[in-house]
């Protein structure tokens, strides 16, 4: 990486956590590039050199967390001959642990859901790799729909986990949410 490409980096980190420091502070709506500019001490120009407004901000924050979430997952699928529904879900739940304050915010804001929306078309191909008894193979529509069900189901125990003043582990809601659906 070059010198540009790092303070390309570092000016889009101090962005979206001057995004997020606003976010504590107030409501999103109300938010403008300036405050963000400002609060992240950059020049206003610079935060269009990268975005278009702060929705695309917000955009690159949750295409940065999926790409994120995703390279781990493929990780643990790659350093493994055999990935079980557990060790997919004590992924998640302990990435959302580490993210666990801007997850916060972003539910705080009502903003949460759309994250999830952004990661659905990547799904498919974890699905894939993750052998179920009950999977759906070869036809899209269908895994679509499953797919669907589960994203409502991590979004809503997310927000119930994490909004908790002393919410559990991420191992210990792994383990609540992989017995129940044992049990199914």
């Amino acid at each position: 990486m070059n010198g540009k490409e790092k303070i390309s980096k570092m000016s889009k980190k101090w962005l979206i956590k001057s995004l997020f420091q606003l976010m504590n502070e107030g409501n999103y709506d109300d938010i403008t590039v300036t405050n963000i500019s400002d609060n992240a001490d950059l020049a206003r120009r610079t935060f269009y050199r990268y975005f278009k407004n702060k929705n695309d901000l917000l955009d690159y924050y949750y295409n940065e967390t999926i790409n994120e979430y995703f390279a781990e997952l493929n990780n643990l699928i790659t350093s493994n001959k055999k990935i079980s529904f557990d060790m997919v879900l004590q992924t998640f739940f302990e990435f959302f642990w580490n993210k666990r304050d801007e997850t916060r915010t972003l539910i705080k804001q009502g903003l949460f859901f759309n994250l999830f929306l952004k990661s659905s078309s990547n799904l498919k191909s974890v699905y894939k790799n993750v052998a179920m008894p009950w999977h759906i193979n070869n036809d899209d529509e269908k895994i679509q729909y499953v797919l669907n069900f589960f994203i409502g189901g991590y979004m809503n125990i997310i927000s119930r986990w994490l909004m908790k003043e002393e919410p559990e582990s991420s191992k210990a809601i792994s383990k609540i949410v992989y017995d129940a659906i044992k049990k199914m």
